[in-house]
């Protein structure tokens, strides 16, 4: 493919950046290599629920790739999801309960990473936790901790 020429697959209705490999990733991790870090939050899991197998194992890859690509230590906040229940079907997605235990085990398999709980911090039949002043002061409590002391 040329420079600047835009991919087949990027131009097909209805497909989003996200599904295509590597995409979010070209256009949103590598171009900040350019800039120094005193840290990362990551908050993410719920597309993984369907296939929680292996998630840490992703998880610890894709922050020694991003250290290696930034050349920094950079020390990681990882935030555990909330606990959810589906609007529709009533109960908690499969997978969702595995993928909040192994973001908790985060700090004991990825150097320099520390997990702060958003588990009760939902609503019923919310995906993304509603009590985010709790969340950010958790975070901040966190951050001053690891990035600052």
């Amino acid at each position: 493919m040329k420079p600047g020429k835009t991919p087949e697959y990027f131009l097909r209705p209805g497909v989003r950046g996200q599904v295509v490999p590597t995409a979010l990733y070209k256009t949103s991790v590598v171009p900040l290599r350019e800039y120094a870090f005193r840290g990362m939050w990551w908050y993410q899991g719920e597309s993984n629920c369907d296939q929680p197998e292996g998630y840490s194992e992703k998880f610890r890859k894709m922050i020694e790739n991003w250290r290696e690509l930034y050349q920094q230590k950079l020390p990681l906040i990882c935030i555990e999801m909330c606990d959810y229940t589906d609007p529709v079907s009533g109960v908690t997605p499969l997978g969702w309960e595995e993928i909040q235990a192994q973001q908790r085990q985060a700090q004991n398999d990825v150097p320099d990473c520390v997990v702060v709980s958003a588990k009760d911090l939902g609503a019923p039949l919310e995906l993304h936790p509603q009590k985010k002043s709790e969340l950010g002061a958790r975070m901040a409590e966190a951050a001053m901790k690891m990035y600052y002391s």
